[in-house]
């Protein structure tokens, strides 16, 4: 699909990237084929809902407002 350019694992990515985001993507793209556009929709909502919860959703706005480099946790 062109969303990654190269293979690497998970574990090597650099701590600016969201790996929960990363995780929930992957899925995602791999079961939209399958899922009718309700199922897709309740699911990306059900995602989001869970999201904004997370300590890496936290880490992204406090990074952004202090102007420094993130530390997401995959949490």
């Amino acid at each position: 699909m062109g969303l990654v350019n190269r293979n690497r694992p998970m574990r090597s990515w650099p701590r600016r990237t969201a790996m929960r985001s990363i995780r929930v993507m992957k899925r995602q793209l791999w079961e939209t084929p399958y899922q009718s556009l309700g199922e897709a929709i309740m699911d990306a909502n059900q995602e989001m809902f869970l999201s904004i919860q997370s300590a890496d959703f936290k880490e992204g706005v406090a990074h952004f407002q202090q102007r420094r480099p993130a530390a997401f946790t995959g949490e």
